[in-house]
């Protein structure tokens, strides 16, 4: 299968799913999957993030090699909103080696207060956070306080989830 021709034939779920299917649990695949989401262009790119999610998230362990190489993708100037949405879902999703866990909170944090983000991105963007503030104590008040700042003008995907992240925080010890 030419995987570059099949991304490119047809953008729906169909597609997606058979070629998910195509690279199953075969990490050459997945690589070439990988090799062209980071160097294809700008379709080739978005149209692979949604394959890549699903693949990340059922091999978490083929993308454990790649961080640097997604954090370099997700600051790309001009990158497209499916990229990053599919990028930060991943992370959200699967384990973050803990040497990119100040890079990639700076990344989400800085998702949540921007104003143009779409939901999704910030929504995932949440649970990264919330994840990496579990860990570090010193990060959960202004994630607490920024959640806070959000909700009141937040679509109902961002209240939800909010609630959910801010209510975790609030068990934690750290608040009592």
């Amino acid at each position: 299968m030419n995987l570059s021709e099949e991304i490119l034939k047809e953008h729906s779920k169909k597609n997606t799913i058979r070629i998910v299917s195509y690279i199953g649990n075969d990490k050459k695949r997945f690589n070439d999957l990988l090799t062209i989401f980071l160097k294809g262009d700008y379709l080739l790119a978005q149209r692979s993030s949604w394959i890549l999610s699903y693949c990340a998230i059922a091999n978490p362990s083929f993308l454990k090699p790649h961080f640097k190489q997604l954090i370099k993708k997700i600051k790309e100037p001009n990158i497209h909103d499916a990229v990053k949405r599919n990028l930060v879902k991943i992370w959200a999703e699967t384990p973050i080696p803990e040497k990119y866990y100040g890079e990639i909170y700076d990344i989400c944090f800085g998702y949540l207060r921007s104003i143009s983000e779409p939901v999704a991105i910030k929504i995932h963007s949440m649970t990264i956070c919330e994840k990496i503030a579990a860990i570090y104590p010193e990060l959960q008040l202004e994630l607490k306080i920024t959640i806070e700042d959000m909700m009141p003008f937040g679509a109902g995907g961002i209240i939800a989830r909010g609630k959910k992240v801010l209510r975790n925080l609030e068990n934690n010890q750290f608040f009592k």
